[in-house]
């Protein structure tokens, strides 16, 4: 998993051994050039500066990444099944018109593409409402970033698609339903998803270009909404009561149907048994208000053909401490501790806003 810190910028990479994604990867690379003019290549030394093991599945990569020499600085969007989705960071005066530009880079190799400008797009930092990636090493060794930004087009946005192969933008439509997301989109069973200001599930099929809405879960009093992620083939949703987080006794976590047609309740975790392990397990913070919660990611079951299954777990986020919860056996595990970091003559928490899943993999960036 990847954190970025508010502060610092700061990495983590929960390096996975998937071997059958490695295999595929092994061969994607094999059939892929190595280096072509698309492409920079970086040693991964570079790339995580002054990295160090914390256990066997933990890296850290201080400070914010410098795989590449951009003048606003790098942060990440998204991760996809081995591939970083990176933007620039900050706006200064080098970067013409206030454009952000966009990387695919590979941690595991080094290697990284900057997406060329499209010609269908307007200019400027703000013209794009979400840019995405979507790689899927099992069908192919290509990916896609679709972008959705501003059009001439009243209430509608325009749609675009990236593709590796070609290196080139295709302008594949208008649409109105994608004016109300923000962010990058979820990718899961070939399609890009996003949880909008609207309170839908908005997708968009990447293969037949077609768009569809799916209600959130059935609602009898305001939710407030915590995560909106995917994990092992399975897309996921965590809400709480928003009416007075005093009173908030449990999170409901919510699994979509695989036909993509509505949500099932799979888990009700506890919020004041969460409490009462952190006081037993001695990892601190068991006065937690519920508002200092974040819930960073929903690991949950492997498919059925999987022969080493492991529990389902919630990770999540309580000040400086990112904890494992496992869901069958309602055990808790400390991930990792966040160190405090000095600004304006003060020391701070970190605050982790985003957490990314990552994987070793030899796939072309």
């Amino acid at each position: 998993m990847v954190f970025n810190h508010v502060t610092m910028q700061t990495s983590i990479l929960d390096i996975r051994n998937l071997k059958k994604l490695l295999s595929l990867s092994n061969q994607v690379s094999s059939e892929s050039p190595l280096y072509d003019h698309h492409h920079n290549s970086v040693s991964s030394s570079s790339a995580l500066s002054s990295s160090s093991v914390i256990d066997r599945n933990v890296i850290t990569a201080s400070n914010y990444l410098n795989f590449a020499n951009d003048p606003g600085g790098l942060q990440i969007e998204q991760s996809c099944n081995g591939l970083l989705l990176c933007s620039t960071f900050g706006i200064c005066s080098n970067i013409a018109e206030f454009a952000r530009n966009y990387y695919v880079y590979n941690p595991t190799t080094g290697r990284y593409t900057i997406l060329p400008s499209s010609e269908y797009r307007k200019p400027g930092y703000g013209s794009c409402f979400s840019v995405s990636l979507a790689f899927n090493p099992f069908r192919t060794p290509h990916y896609k970033v679709v972008c959705v930004s501003e059009s001439d087009k009243a209430d509608e946005c325009q749609i675009e698609i990236y593709y590796s192969e070609t290196c080139t933008w295709r302008l594949v439509g208008y649409s109105c339903s994608l004016t109300n997301i923000y962010g990058c989109g979820v990718y899961w069973n070939g399609l890009l998803n996003w949880h909008n200001v609207h309170d839908s599930l908005v997708y968009f099929d990447i293969d037949r270009e077609l768009i569809g809405v799916v209600q959130m879960p059935d609602r009898t009093t305001v939710k407030n909404s915590l995560y909106f992620g995917a994990c092992k083939g399975r897309l996921y949703y965590v809400e709480t009561d928003c009416t007075g987080w005093a009173n908030v006794s449990s999170l409901n976590i919510f699994e979509m149907k695989t036909d993509c047609t509505g949500w099932n309740v799979i888990y009700h975790v506890d919020i004041w048994k969460l409490r009462v392990l952190l006081y037993l397990q001695e990892i601190g913070y068991s006065n937690f208000g519920n508002d200092e919660l974040k819930v960073l990611l929903v690991d949950g079951e492997e498919g059925e053909e999987d022969e080493e299954e492991d529990s389902p777990k919630l990770v999540f986020q309580v000040r400086d401490k990112v904890i494992s919860y496992d869901l069958k056996e309602s055990s808790l595990n400390k991930v990792y501790d966040i160190e405090p970091v000095f600004i304006r003559r003060y020391w701070q928490q970190c605050r982790i806003f985003h957490a990314y899943q990552y994987i070793n993999s030899l796939a072309s960036a």
